[in-house]
């Protein structure tokens, strides 16, 4: 869009000093790029290829302006996807309490502790209130719950899960899932990698609470689409609302 500011971050070569507006002056944190964003409007938040923050994203409280002009979180450059790794007790990246629409998170890598033993959360946190969002082409690994959609603070409404991989959730005291739906609305999974959640060879057994996706009785209109499901502690989908499973 005309109306489109461009903020490059960088953990190698970026500082909070710099304006960020242009690839020789990226921010340094995902919170400054964040603060730089502007609600309403259709800016692209533009992490470089190849590096990693060790820091998530907080609660993210900035809107796009339409379904036309979404709000991007993405990348930049060449080599692989940035990493986020949030660490013990920290999700990646979370919707809570403030309403949040027309946004799409492409092209990242989201990592929870590699240490079973670790405390760990969520990859996406999504809590509500949003509609029109958007996850597409990354790579979300390693968390207690991989992706997390439950409108437990607000609406939940028009989210797509695409071209992504969904990998290696596990816990250790808790119920692990690689994809959890819980009261939302209007939900697409399509053509996505669901492997290996709910469990760990020599740390944590199958179990048949544990799956690759949980979809709860009380979501609705939920189409799940052209996806691999491989290796799940228990089912590969459990569709408990119906819909369409193709």
């Amino acid at each position: 869009s005309p109306l489109t500011t461009n903020i490059y971050v960088s953990t190698s070569s970026g500082s909070d000093s710099f304006s960020g507006l242009s690839e020789f002056t990226p921010v340094r944190t995902l919170a400054k790029a964040q603060e730089l964003a502007r609600d309403g409007f259709p800016d692209w938040v533009l992490l470089k290829r190849g590096d990693v923050w060790n820091e998530h994203f907080g609660n993210w409280e900035k809107s796009g302006a339409s379904s036309a002009a979404p709000m991007l979180i993405s990348s930049y450059g060449t080599g692989p996807r940035p990493i986020i790794r949030p660490g013990t007790d920290n999700n990646g990246f979370r919707i809570l309490n403030i309403p949040v629409a027309h946004l799409a998170v492409v092209g990242l890598h989201f990592q929870g502790p590699l240490d079973p033993f670790s405390n760990r959360r969520a990859g996406f946190s999504v809590l509500g209130p949003i509609d029109d969002f958007l996850i597409e082409d990354c790579l979300i690994e390693s968390f207690d719950v991989n992706i997390s959609l439950h409108a437990f603070a607000g609406p939940v409404t028009n989210v797509r899960l695409r071209r992504s991989i969904v990998a290696d959730s596990i816990s250790l005291d808790a119920i692990s899932t690689g994809l959890y739906v819980d009261t939302a609305e209007d939900v697409l999974i399509e053509e996505c990698l669901f492997d290996h959640n709910g469990w760990r060879e020599g740390v944590l057994p199958k179990s048949q609470f544990n799956r690759n996706v949980y979809v709860q009785w009380n979501a609705k209109d939920v189409t799940f689409r052209r996806n691999i499901s491989a290796r799940s502690s228990a089912s590969g989908i459990a569709m408990r609302p119906g819909g369409v499973v193709d």
